[in-house]
């Protein structure tokens, strides 16, 4: 009689039902752990562009700056010009045919001897502004009185104009001439100024910001812009729309970014659209069930090897993060600057904006080190990173490029620019005192700078480091403490 197995019809049941639940239940680990990594991919993207847009915002916030700030350089410069000429405004034409053709988006330009518009470029358009007395009577302006007692530049707007109902901004200049005892035309003292009048711009917003957005987006992402009105002039409110991309409101955008106005406040909204894809998830979903059955088969194998891998990607994305800064001033390196100057030259040929870069070197940083020690040269290298972020602007590149030496990529600037803004900066260096090494003193810069070559779309960064390196040999050779470009 044979010996009976021990395997039955039950117990083979039973292991049928466990192989099935044990294949679903590796079949659903390896379509969650697949929708895992695509929804990480997916989000990873998805910051990625998030990332963009806040820079093409930045860049679009700062041309907006830039053309509205056309406003104080009118101004500004007419005021100047009545300085040099005593106060007669007998070349008001030809000073103000000059400023109106160098400013886009101006749309008018007046001199108001005691509060009075007496003289308005271009004539024929503004004909009707001739004789309003902007202090008192019934079209005095806000804008205008808070300008005399604040005794500073003050905008007015954003407004819609009764005449051509377009959307405007004022620039309000309060000139006072100068006094017998010859101190300046804008002194603290209001006892010995004597008010002059005021010199106005009109900005067309309508005109200026479409222009801009023109030129500046490619249809990838949408704009809102809102501005109050800090003069009050109309009963306008905070949040007057601007600009806005059709059937964009606030509620859409993913990024936001204040826009900085004399004594107002303008916001600019972004989005890029960006929405989630429920047939792509389904259609994913779908795939990983075919791929997580055919996988169930060496999911266990597999399992260790696929750990490994990922856990080597994510060390190297996170050295790769720590690779783009200098770790002592936690400022970019040479890796890290290079791939941001790729990117930004890329955007300056693609707009034809100029842009600069200067090469930055501590003077006897050598002699610092030896006499006080390392650690005081450190501190002192920590310093002026940490000074040069806070007196350049937001977007403004900087790198500690090796040992004592900062590269800089100053975007949107043009050469004559450039040499102002380093100039400056070195004035700032040598004034400033370091409270972690106090027994520093008299610390300067040494800086060559050069103008970009936007002409070209592919630039090589050593190209532009020799010519910087060469700019700063000269500076060190005429006595170091300059700029020379």
């Amino acid at each position: 009689m044979s010996r009976p197995s021990s395997i039955t019809p039950q117990s083979r049941d039973r292991f049928r039902i466990l192989l099935i639940l044990a294949t679903v239940a590796i079949m659903l680990m390896s379509v969650l752990f697949g929708e895992l990594i695509l929804l990480n991919a997916r989000n990873r993207q998805e910051r990625n562009d998030r990332e963009r847009l806040f820079v093409q915002g930045v860049y679009l916030a700062q041309t907006i700056q830039q053309a509205v700030s056309g406003g104080i350089n009118v101004t500004t410069n007419l005021s100047m010009f009545l300085q040099t000429s005593n106060y007669s405004p007998d070349l008001f034409d030809v000073w103000a045919r000059e400023l109106y053709t160098r400013n886009r988006g101006i749309g008018g330009i007046y001199l108001a001897p005691e509060g009075i518009i007496r003289y308005a470029y271009p004539l024929e358009e503004h004909r009707g502004s001739i004789g309003r007395d902007l202090l008192s009577g019934e079209e005095a302006s806000t804008g205008a009185h808070i300008a005399m007692e604040s005794r500073s530049l003050t905008f007015a707007g954003p407004t819609r104009l009764n005449a051509n109902d377009r959307l405007s901004v004022f620039a309000w200049y309060p000139i006072f001439s100068r006094t017998m005892d010859g101190s300046p035309s804008l002194s603290t003292n209001p006892v010995l100024d004597e008010f002059w009048g005021f010199a106005v711009s009109l900005i067309y917003l309508d005109d200026l910001l479409p222009s801009i957005f023109a030129a500046e987006i490619q249809g990838d992402f949408d704009v809102l812009i809102t501005g109050s009105n800090p003069a009050g002039t109309t009963a306008s409110g905070n949040g007057m729309i601007l600009f806005r991309s059709p059937g964009f409101s606030a509620e859409d955008a993913e990024i936001t970014i204040p826009i900085s106005v004399p004594n107002g406040s303008w916001t600019m909204y972004l989005g890029s659209g960006l929405r989630t894809d429920i047939n792509g998830i389904l259609y994913r979903f779908v795939y990983l069930m075919a791929g997580g059955f055919a996988s169930m088969l060496f999911a266990a194998q597999r399992s260790a090897s696929w750990r490994q891998r990922w856990l080597i990607h994510g060390l190297n994305q996170r050295l790769l993060e720590e690779s783009t800064h200098d770790e002592l001033t936690g400022l970019l390196n040479r890796r890290g600057f290079a791939q941001l100057f790729i990117q930004m030259h890329q955007l300056a040929h693609r707009y034809k904006d100029p842009y600069c870069i200067s090469l930055v070197d501590a003077d006897y940083f050598k002699q610092i080190n030896d006499t006080h020690g390392h650690d005081a040269g450190d501190k002192v290298l920590i310093a002026l990173g940490r000074l040069f972020q806070e007196h350049l602007r937001k977007t403004d590149l900087v790198c500690r490029y090796g040992g004592d030496e900062f590269l800089i990529m100053l975007p949107r600037t043009d050469f004559e620019t450039g040499m102002h803004l380093m100039t400056n900066l070195a004035h700032v260096v040598r004034d400033m005192k370091i409270p972690d090494a106090p027994e520093v003193s008299g610390l300067s810069i040494s800086a060559g700078l050069i103008a970009g070559n936007i002409s070209e779309e592919d630039v090589e960064l050593t190209d532009a480091l020799i010519s910087c390196d060469g700019k700063l040999y000269e500076a060190k050779e005429a006595g170091r403490d300059m700029v020379r470009g």
